[in-house]
C-alpha cells in the first residue's frame, strides 16, 4: 500500500503514523531498534543514528512525532 504525505499537515502525518504503528505493533507501546528498523525499512544502525533510538527503545507516539 502506498502512502502519500505530500499535502498533509504535521498533525495529519502524526495521526497516520500512530495508526500505522498501532496496526503493525498492536501489543507494544515501546518499540525496539529492530522494530523501528523493520517499520522504516532501514538498518538498525541507521535508526539509531538518525532517530536516536537506543537499546531502551522508543515509544510509538514519540517515533510518530519524529516522523511527522
Amino acid at each position: 500500500e502506498q502512502y502519500s504525505y505530500s499535502h498533509k499537515t504535521a498533525e495529519e502525518l502524526y495521526r497516520e503514523y500512530v495508526e500505522r504503528l498501532d496496526e503493525k505493533f498492536p501489543d507494544k507501546e515501546i518499540l525496539t531498534q529492530r522494530d523501528c528498523a523493520e517499520f522504516l525499512g532501514k538498518d538498525k544502525r541507521t535508526v539509531k543514528s538518525r532517530y536516536g533510538i537506543d537499546k531502551d527503545g522508543i515509544s510509538k507516539l514519540k517515533l510518530a512525532r519524529l516522523l511527522s
